[in-house]
């Protein structure tokens, strides 16, 4: 667990002077005190590697709501009698801007920081220099990268959102607004500069989405299905000689709910959590979707139950003993018919300590066969669906 303590250190401290602040009229007027300047902050790689994860402690917040919204505008969730009205609201399809759970403010927050880390990353070079000459390269991709991310989910939601091209020294006068398709566009161009083409060494394992996958992903939303089969095989392939897909006997039967105990780190076989948001209640980093799900504020739908229970088995049984009760829901207290989610409940003794993962290597392999699909190759996409990416290749 080394590495998730090491995270959990880096995801308490905000390196940069806008990442604990809301963009108000305050922000630009409250004198500095004792935070952290960028001048004298950029000391070391090691200083650039803490602003990378201190630039995505709003979206410590953000996740939560986008399940939630995620959950109740699909067939995964359904309100309950605990639900509030803004959740029976999302639950209806309806919107309104005082929402608390349709809140994109954080991803502009998690945007205007990394704004601020790209424009002052070469100091952190300049005096600790690495021996890799690409590295800095894909540094600035993997922030690029997230980013995008960011920007892909506000336009996902709104249909538009603000372009913000620097970290926002002043408050702008007049404010672009790109549409999703012009965004689109925009995400592209930036992101492809940085796919990862070096046969010198490896690509190097970044925080963030993966820059190739999520470039797939942009041009899948735009229905360009080469472009997006083309980035999605390089996603899916990235990292060396790393398998990315966990289709074979590292999660079979008994092992699947392995997924979600999964260490977000690289073991040297491939990885199934790409893009992992960490929490700790210890240190008031708190997992608000567990307490939605324990406190019995949202619940499976009775649709997604009844899946699992009418899964068939080998034996002529009915019931995914591997994935369904216990796994995915559970029975609340008491309660044998009332479901909660419980796979968002995997700390056992900590709930609100367990981790949201936003990207997994199962995610890719969808988007991939989702590609193959539509660009007319059915077939492949059915065999990568059923047999991996073995049999596909």
């Amino acid at each position: 667990m080394k590495m998730k303590s090491i995270l959990f250190n880096i995801l308490g401290i905000i390196a940069l002077t806008g990442l604990s602040l809301s963009c108000s009229d305050d922000f630009f007027t409250e004198p500095a005190g004792n935070r952290i300047t960028p001048e004298g902050h950029y000391q070391s790689q090691k200083d650039l590697a803490i602003s990378m994860y201190g630039a995505c402690v709003p979206l410590q917040t953000a996740l939560p709501r986008l399940l939630l919204v995620d959950g109740l505008r699909s067939d995964q969730m359904n309100v309950t009698g605990s639900s509030n009205g803004y959740m029976i609201d999302i639950n209806n399809q309806v919107f309104s801007s005082d929402n608390p759970y349709l809140d994109g403010s954080d991803y502009y927050k998690t945007i205007i920081s990394i704004n601020e880390i790209l424009k002052n990353a070469y100091k952190a070079w300049e005096k600790d220099p690495t021996t890799i000459e690409d590295l800095p390269k894909y540094y600035d991709g993997a922030l690029i990268t997230i980013r995008s991310w960011c920007y892909f989910m506000l336009v996902r939601m709104y249909g538009q959102a603000a372009l913000i091209n620097d970290n926002l020294a002043s408050l702008p006068d007049n404010q672009v607004f790109l549409s999703k398709q012009v965004m689109i566009d925009t995400l592209i161009n930036q992101l492809n500069p940085y796919v990862f083409t070096s046969t010198v060494y490896d690509e190097p394992v970044l925080p963030g989405p993966n820059t190739k996958a999520l470039l797939g992903e942009l041009y899948l939303e735009k229905n360009q299905y080469d472009s997006a089969a083309h980035y999605l095989k390089l996603g899916v392939e990235s990292y060396g000689n790393m398998r990315m897909f966990k289709v074979g006997n590292e999660f079979f039967r008994e092992k699947w709910e392995l997924i979600f105990y999964d260490e977000p780190a690289f073991d040297g076989k491939g990885n199934e959590n790409l893009f992992v948001m960490l929490y700790d209640s210890r240190r008031d980093q708190y997992n608000e979707f567990t307490g939605w799900t324990i406190n019995g504020m949202v619940k499976p739908t009775s649709l997604l139950v009844d899946l699992y229970k009418n899964q068939p088995n080998a034996d002529k049984t009915l019931g995914d003993i591997y994935r369904g009760k216990c796994f995915t829901f559970d029975s609340l207290p008491g309660q044998t018919d009332e479901y909660y989610i419980s796979k968002y409940n995997l700390e056992k003794g900590d709930p609100y300590s367990t981790y949201i993962c936003a990207s997994r290597a199962a995610d890719l392999h969808l988007l991939l066969a989702e590609a193959l699909n539509r660009k007319g190759e059915t077939p492949l996409a059915m065999m990568l669906l059923n047999k991996g990416i073995s049999s596909a290749k």
